[in-house]
């Protein structure tokens, strides 16, 4: 019976020391990522929940234990909790513990791994985000032209053989200030839409000589022309505004320059008001044929709505990584509108028989169809801007 339990505590001394040697080797045993597409399951199985995936080429882990063709080992989550998971064997390869010469690495949270892709595409100072800006610069505008003619002639009246009128009105306007905002959103580091809105400044006018007027009649019984010209001053204002969705394409030029392209259609929104006055000539017996003509007061006063397309380009100077200066050019493509002059009524004295006095009611301007002898006024909304400003990168 002694040499039983003798040869029986020999066997349990051989089996403690083999555990103790197992628990070693197993302490000491590390694995590591061979490639981009290991991931981490919930459970040892193929259809496993993934937990965790990427994990960096060279990551070391500490094995808990192996079951099959599968490591479990510590891993934190993406809000830094240790938790337990398994890698299969074909993701990994064996290392001993003096292999493992690179210090211990654990995978980053998921976040992280969202901010280090973030920072690789924003190589070169450009980023996907939400972008201001607000800028001020000149606009040259073909719109601050503007002109309309007058042509009327009719035959024999009485004593006159022909009569003719003749004039033009014509404004012209200096190049405004032109304000500017914007919002971008940028799907990628290059592409994205922009929405803006371009307002150059409400420019008034006022012309003393901006039409002339001239009359020319021909009597019967008199072998020259008669003529009288004469001014017809004008003032007003105008002003539009254009809103823009455009896509917006750029690309780096230097460690801090980039380039940019945009296009889109426009919507200009504006108004124009003008006054000014037209002869209305005209003949009469008070006591004997007499000639004269009316200063009438013409004016316009209307809306503008119009859809159009711009195109534009720029340069960003980046000065930090949310703020920075740019230069822009950008030309606004938009139709032409004409407005149509209207008659005022009223009491007219006549230019040269200031006692006559001609009483014009809104009856008498339709029934003369006074509203058609000039012709429209033609104004262009199309304009080029330059502008400078500020941009900040949210």
């Amino acid at each position: 019976m002694k040499k039983y339990f003798n040869t029986l505590g020999k066997v349990g001394l051989a089996l403690l020391v083999l555990l103790l040697a197992a628990g070693a080797l197993s302490a000491q045993t590390k694995i590591r990522v061979k490639g981009s597409d290991a991931v981490i399951r919930i459970e040892p199985a193929d259809k496993g929940e993934i937990v965790q995936d990427k994990l960096a080429a060279g990551t070391v882990f500490a094995v808990e234990r192996k079951t099959g063709d599968w490591y479990e080992i510590k891993y934190r989550s993406a809000i830094g909790v240790l938790l337990s998971g398994f890698i299969h064997k074909s993701f990994v390869e064996e290392i001993k513990d003096d292999a493992a010469a690179a210090p211990k690495t654990e995978p980053e949270p998921v976040k992280n791994e969202i901010a280090r892709e973030e920072r690789a595409e924003s190589a070169g100072g450009l980023r996907p985000g939400i972008e201001l800006a607000v800028s001020g610069g000149m606009g040259f505008p073909s719109f601050t032209s503007g002109s309309s003619t007058l042509n009327n002639s009719y035959g024999p009246v009485t004593n006159l053989q022909t009569a003719t009128e003749t004039g033009s009105i014509d404004f012209s306007l200096k190049n405004p200030v032109a304000l500017a905002a914007s919002f971008a959103y940028f799907l990628t580091p290059s592409i994205g839409i922009r929405f803006q809105v371009d307002m150059p400044l409400k420019q008034s006018f006022s012309q003393a000589d901006g039409a002339t007027y001239s009359q020319s009649w021909k009597w019967y019984s008199v072998s020259t022309t008669w003529t009288d010209t004469a001014t017809w001053p004008v003032s007003g204002d105008f002003s539009v505004t254009s809103l823009s969705l455009n896509g917006v394409a750029r690309f780096p030029l230097a460690s801090t320059i980039d380039a940019y392209i945009t296009a889109g259609p426009s919507y200009f929104m504006g108004k124009i008001n003008a006054t000014s006055t037209m002869g209305l000539g005209l003949t009469w017996f008070p006591s004997g044929q007499v000639i004269d003509y009316f200063p009438i007061a013409v004016s316009i006063s209307q809306s503008i709505n119009k859809i159009g397309f711009n195109v534009g380009g720029g340069l960003d100077v980046r000065l930090g990584e949310q703020f920075g200066l740019f230069l822009e050019a950008a030309y606004f493509i938009g139709p032409s509108v004409t407005e149509n002059w209207i008659f005022q009524p009223g009491s007219y004295p006549g230019s040269y028989f200031t006692t006559s006095i001609l009483g014009l009611t809104q009856t008498t301007i339709d029934d003369l169809e006074l509203n058609t002898r000039l012709t429209p006024l033609e104004v262009k909304l199309s304009f080029m801007k330059l502008a400078a400003g500020i941009k900040i990168a949210l």
